[in-house]
């Protein structure tokens, strides 16, 4: 039977200080509030409430595609130190790199220079690839030290439909730490290969009123080995990335906003027979976002928040300054609304609805080119602005109580008049207690970035996925699924639409002394549909294994990871190349008994020395596309805890 709450004053009250809350700033629908989580064994985690494409809060297990989640006891673990150490842990995920930018693949999607590979990411609710290029920066360059995240979601499949135009193959989540989460201040140094070296602060208080704040800062100097390819020798890249990081929470409200910007140096790449000094990169990103939640009834309740951000990107490459002289940079800025209700007023059904706003009011281009034999050459382009309108609804139908049926759609609409639908639908069986099956059909698109250029209509994914969860007791969990995905109207370089399929398995288990164990395997085939080109730096095959355990009674945890990633087709103009498989191996190690409040970590990366490849999306004078990568390094940081 239908329960209904009429509107006191109060509430209506409440209701019409969100609205103008909303219209008067720009701002983002956060999903959920985060939780208070500390560090999470593997068989509590299933009871992590985590946000699915609907925008509502569900169990892991009760979500409609296989979740992959690492959390801040997994980052101190495994000594990781960028996301993108993260992510490429994470099953079916792939990072490609280059000399100045990290490049994320999944489900088989991995062109370089293709930036999120249409994967895109949250941080707490705030959608954080810049609007220029629509890259995520996953290196040292990222807007988060991984030492402020308390977990990460990946949700594969098509997720336009919940969390907006972009999310073609999948969805990171980003959870950051609370203030409850970093009582005390902490004081943090990190030295690493080839004189790297980091330096942090981060400080944490709840006051006597239930207000909380957790301030962070932090410069790192990252190095890296010397750049060789045929007979040209050069520096390896060196940038220095500075980080500033602020949440705090008062009653209803909460306020986040980061702040990172790296100068680097990196190796003029050979495109040319000409080598000089390397060539200077910089990169500005930053975010502030305000939120607000209420209960406007027991059967309804409104989140609304404002945000605005911004990126800038600069260059400067001089090869050999008496031939040509070349700076350039992009500008973007933007801000946006958003309002979401989520309704109980029936049962067996929870109703999620509402509206978004996004303007992208700034995109510019700019470059100075000069030589002494061409003359000079001076560029400023100012894109036409984009207003993007949006609005959604989702019903999560309880058919049984086995039986949940979630479907919805989003529209999306621009002042270009680019528009269009995503529908979702999923179903989820519990088949036994410990025995679930689930089922997803999506239909998402994306817009094109200022970078990729003008476009009459979105590009579009149609994607499905069969998920089978099994727990096999003593803490031991089995998941698998299929699945397969179309991309039309592509805006890559190619212009082909693309055909995927995959499979994927994993297996965790977490043993009573502390151990933790987490493998799986994902193989994937990714076609071109409409040309005769191959999808290259797509691999077919993806291994990994992650193993934790204590050691000298929990005095010392170690931490062991293999990652496996088969051969890759590179960019060519003839014949099929492929740049050869490789297998990663890394060691990391910590404790907290050295000394009261002191915890010290060290990790070794490639500890074999491997000598793998990048695919890049540049072709060389030499015809190679191909760069190595730097080979074994290794971190020891050291963190004070003051309390």
């Amino acid at each position: 039977m239908a329960n209904q709450t009429l509107l006191t004053f109060r509430q209506r009250f409440y209701l019409l200080s969100n609205i103008l809350f909303v219209l008067g700033a720009p701002s983002v629908i956060a999903k959920t509030h985060p939780l208070d989580a500390t560090l999470i064994p593997l068989e509590e985690l299933l009871q992590i409430k985590y946000i699915p494409a609907s925008h509502i809060a569900s169990q892991v297990n009760n979500a409609a595609s296989a979740v992959s989640v690492v959390t801040a006891q997994d980052i101190a673990d495994y000594g990781y130190k960028t996301l993108e150490e993260i992510l490429a842990s994470m099953r079916g995920l792939h990072v490609t790199r280059d000399y100045s930018y990290s490049y994320l693949g999944g489900r088989g999607f991995s062109d370089p220079s293709e930036y999120a590979g249409r994967i895109i990411t949250l941080i707490d609710g705030y959608r954080a690839d810049d609007s220029f290029y629509g890259q995520t920066y996953f290196g040292n360059n990222g807007l988060l030290d991984v030492s402020l995240i308390e977990r990460i979601e990946f949700i594969p499949g098509g997720g336009s439909a919940g969390y907006g135009n972009g999310a073609l193959l999948g969805v990171i989540n980003i959870i950051t730490k609370n203030a409850n989460d970093t009582k005390g201040v902490r004081l943090a140094y990190g030295r690493g290969s080839y004189k790297s070296q980091e330096k942090r602060i981060t400080a944490g208080e709840v006051f006597d009123n239930g207000a909380s704040i957790l301030l962070f800062a932090s410069v790192l100097n990252a190095h890296q080995k010397e750049y060789h390819h045929e007979d040209i020798h050069q520096e390896g890249t060196k940038e220095k990335t500075t980080r500033f990081f602020i949440k705090a929470n008062y009653e209803t409200f909460s306020f986040t906003s980061a702040w990172a910007k790296r100068a680097a140096h990196s190796p003029s790449f050979p495109l040319l027979d000409i080598v000089g000094d390397p060539a200077y990169i910089g990169d500005e990103n930053m975010f502030a976002r305000l939120k607000h939640d209420t209960d406007l009834s027991s059967a309804l309740k409104l989140s609304s928040s404002v945000w605005y951000g911004h990126y800038l990107y600069r260059y400067k490459d001089e090869p050999d300054p008496s031939f040509y002289i070349w700076h350039g940079g992009t500008s973007a800025r933007w801000y946006g609304a958003d309002m979401k209700f989520v309704g109980s007023w029936f049962d067996n059904h929870t109703l999620s609805f509402g509206a978004e706003y996004r303007h992208d009011f700034r995109w510019l281009r700019y470059y100075d080119y000069f030589s002494p034999y061409w003359g000079s050459m001076n560029m400023a382009h100012k894109f036409t602005p984009r207003k993007t309108y949006s609005g959604y609804l989702y019903d999560d139908f309880q058919l049984s109580p086995t039986l949940t049926l979630n479907y919805g759609f989003r529209y999306e609409k621009n002042n270009a008049n680019m528009h269009a639908l995503s529908p979702h639908a999923s179903l989820l069986w519990q088949v036994h207690p410990k025995t679930t099956l689930k089922f997803s059909a999506n239909k998402t698109h994306r817009q094109p970035t200022a970078n990729e250029g003008v476009f009459d209509i979105p590009e579009q994914a149609k994607t499905f996925e069969l998920v089978a969860e099994q727990e096999l007791g003593d803490n031991a969990t089995l998941l698998a699924s299929v699945y397969q995905y179309t991309l039309s109207h592509t805006y890559s370089y190619t212009q082909s639409d693309v055909h995927s399929k995959g499979a994927e398995l994993e297996f965790a288990k977490h043993w009573d002394s502390g151990v933790r164990l987490r493998t799986s395997y994902a193989w994937q085939n990714v076609k071109n549909i409409s040309s005769h080109f191959d999808r290259f730096n797509s691999p077919a095959h993806l291994a990994k294994l992650n193993l934790s355990a204590p050691l000298f009674d929990n005095r010392l945890r170690v931490g062991l990871e293999t990652q496996y990633t088969s051969k890759r087709q590179i960019m060519d103009v003839g014949e099929k190349r492929y740049a050869p498989a490789y297998w990663l191996t890394h060691l990391s190690a910590s404790t907290h008994h050295l000394a009261p409040n002191l915890t010290t970590r060290f990790k070794v990366r490639n500890i074999f020395n491997e000598q793998y490849e990048n695919v890049t999306a540049f072709l060389f004078y030499d015809g190679s596309s191909t760069l190595r990568d730097q080979g074994r390094t290794f971190w020891l940081e050291m963190e004070y805890t003051f309390k």
